[in-house]
């Protein structure tokens, strides 16, 4: 299992000289892209832009290793991107430097690299056995260094204690509702320090403004965390359903930028794999139409922008009366119980409910 382990760093020396070196060869990598745009060469590879910066590294006194790095990076950015060219990083960029295994050794108390010694706040400890396959140097909207360390290690045999089984349907009025009905709910981190922000950003407090965005994300990311780990230890199979963020932000971007969907699915993956949980992502349409009692769409069910305003409403082919969330969250826990019995990870709910 590769895992990511992050420390803040005690003392930053040449960190900012080193980040304007890196930001030199990306951007000669930026110019080189361009000029075979202009000239309408060959765009060029990560192996051509390794070859023209070869020997650069002892000219601005960086290891060479982490001059590969950039190239393999700018190159695989602008792929995955599919854009023409990427942007300039000036001093505007928040910092970041690259480096291989090789390059960095572990200390008591930090790591060494390219002969200079980093001191980190070690809030926990290294795995006793892993494997180091790479890292960076970061830097946040705060000005603070840290140390990432990308390690291979042996997954534990460890299970969670929970045997139930549960689906979960994500929302902006809840950030979760479980099939079981529970629920967890939506804390307005960022609307309730929207006023303070503001008047920061009226009188041009820069820092202040910076301050309180991060404490903003370290609010949600902590409540996230303690949400995630309870439902992966009380529960050994955990469905949810797929709901597009980008549509949801076109919509109504504070509250879907507040929730933080996106970080609640990615902490919940890699515990559900840390704790051998079984976590399936499935195709949510339709599950808040359909009935999960009697598995048809009838003509009572909650439709279109208008429908959004009935949080409960009545089948009018069972007539069970529904919660809307928790109805939606029992629909993606079958439809994940048969993707797993049908060894597939996405389900098409309307070919499905004449059959469920």
């Amino acid at each position: 299992m590769i895992k990511t382990f992050s420390y803040r760093l005690r003392n930053d020396p040449l960190l900012n000289q080193l980040a304007h070196r890196v930001n030199l060869i990306w951007n000669f990598c930026n110019d080189t892209q361009k000029f075979a745009l202009k000239h309408k060469k060959k765009w060029p590879t990560n192996f051509d832009l390794i070859n023209l910066t070869s020997g650069t590294s002892k000219e601005l006194h960086i290891n060479s290793q982490t001059v590969q790095l950039i190239c393999d990076q700018y190159y695989k950015s602008r792929t995955q991107s599919k854009k023409p060219y990427l942007r300039y990083r000036g001093d505007r960029s928040l910092g970041w430097i690259p480096f291989k295994a090789q390059s960095i050794t572990e200390l008591s108390d930090g790591f060494l690299f390219m002969k200079q010694k980093y001191h980190i706040w070690k809030d926990r400890e290294l795995p006793d056995e892993y494997i180091l396959k790479s890292g960076s140097f970061s830097q946040n909207s705060m000005g603070h260094w840290f140390i990432n360390i990308t390690v291979e290690i042996q997954p534990k045999n460890e299970y969670g204690n929970g045997t139930k089984s549960i689906g979960i349907d994500l929302g902006l009025h809840t950030l979760a509702t479980c099939s079981d009905g529970t629920k967890i709910d939506t804390i307005k981190f960022y609307q309730d320090n929207e006023k303070k922000l503001a008047k920061f950003q009226r009188a041009k407090k820069k820092k202040q403004v910076r301050n309180l965005n991060k404490k903003i994300q370290n609010r949600r990311k902590d409540y996230i965390h303690k949400q995630t780990t309870r439902l992966v230890n009380e529960n050994a199979m955990i469905v949810v359903g797929d709901v597009s963020c980008k549509f949801s932000i076109s919509q109504n971007a504070k509250s879907t930028l507040n929730v933080g969907w996106g970080l609640f699915r990615s902490l919940l993956t890699y515990k559900a794999i840390a704790r051998k949980c079984e976590y399936i992502e499935i195709n949510e349409r339709y599950t808040t139409q359909t009935c999960s009692s009697c598995g048809v769409i009838p003509k009572s069910s909650p439709r279109g922008a208008k429908g959004l305003e009935i949080r409960e409403w009545t089948c009018d082919e069972c007539g069970i009366r529904h919660d809307r969330d928790v109805n939606a969250a029992k629909n993606i826990l079958r439809l994940g119980l048969q993707s797993l019995a049908e060894g597939i990870s996405e389900i098409d709910v309307r070919s499905k409910e004449l059959t469920s």
